[in-house]
């Protein structure tokens, strides 16, 4: 289940990245309302050397289930006896993505930046795409 898990998140991330590098460049030029309509509102805006500058974020945590079974055998004088217990176990898990859009003075969108986990970009490469 654990490596299911992490090839699950392994696939969305290239998906999310992919998604990104090629619908973000399309942006390029575009009026920050452009954006806002595909993404929705920001999560933040803010002013940065003289430059407006636009953030979705996202963070995702939570606890996954993980089991783990094991094979067990014994003999009974000479017959072979296999027992198979399953034991679980909780595993924390932690993805966040931030999406940054800088405009001119104008709303004109003239730069991106992306980063975070795969799994969690998916929320705004989802709209893109």
């Amino acid at each position: 289940m654990r490596y299911f898990l992490l090839l699950l998140l392994g696939l969305a991330g290239c998906t999310s990245f992919s998604v990104f590098d090629k619908e973000l460049p399309k942006l390029i030029g575009q009026p920050i309302d452009v954006a806002v309509q595909q993404l929705g509102f920001p999560n933040a805006e803010q002013t940065i050397m003289g430059q407006k500058v636009y953030t979705w974020s996202t963070r995702q945590t939570g606890t996954s289930i993980v089991p783990t079974t094991s094979v067990t055998t014994a003999y009974v004088g000479t017959t072979p006896v296999t027992a198979t217990t399953t034991s679980y176990t909780s595993q924390d898990y932690s993805m966040s993505c931030v999406l940054r859009l800088i405009v001119d003075d104008k709303g004109i969108i003239r730069r991106y930046t992306y980063d975070g986990n795969n799994g969690a970009c998916f929320t705004y490469s989802d709209r893109l795409g």
